[in-house]
């Protein structure tokens, strides 16, 4: 190998390393205090401040305990989505909310933060289309769902810091229990 060729192999190689590593180190960057507490309203449908949050859903006549319906229950611990009892249940890690969305079935633009709570208090997309019926309508008070929001942007791009683990294919799934 010629010297010139030699040093810009190298100088290659330190800057793909460097590269991997500062992106290693950002992406395992710790959960903020916002995003642990919206961690523990999607992944177990309850507060930190104990305060209960409740959601309604259309066939019921009264409001539920949130605990009864975790996000991560319905879009999975990493937010994927998938298909759950027949029902398409969509992608809601943020790279993909922020993205406009045009199927044969739906158009809707990208959600914002306001778009997201009118999602799920309300039930309506950006365009004001409406979810489907079975996503429950949430009572959540707005320091809560800044919580979750901000876990939310987090979601999908940091397993680890995430409090999840790869479990294949792209998905992921809990941490294990401590023996």
């Amino acid at each position: 190998m010629h010297r010139p060729a030699a040093i810009a192999a190298t100088r290659s190689a330190i800057l793909g390393i460097l590269i991997s590593f500062l992106i290693g180190e950002l992406a395992g960057a710790p959960l903020t205090d916002a995003e642990q507490r919206g961690r523990l309203i999607y992944q177990e449908g309850r507060t930190s401040s104990g305060y209960p949050f409740m959601v309604k859903l259309p066939y019921s006549p009264a409001p539920l305990a949130g605990r009864a319906f975790p996000c991560a229950a319905c879009h999975g611990a990493d937010g994927r989505g998938g298909s759950e009892g027949g029902i398409d249940v969509p992608d809601i890690r943020w790279q993909t909310l922020t993205k406009p969305h045009d199927t044969a079935k739906r158009t809707r633009g990208p959600y914002t933060k306001r778009a997201l709570r009118d999602a799920l208090t309300r039930g309506l997309d950006p365009a004001r289309n409406p979810l489907n019926p079975v996503m429950p309508r949430f009572q959540i008070s707005l320091t809560d769902f800044d919580h979750l929001f901000a876990y939310l942007q987090r979601l999908g791009g940091n397993l680890q810091a995430s409090g999840l683990q790869p479990s294949g294919a792209g998905h992921a799934r809990p941490p294990p229990e401590p023996q």
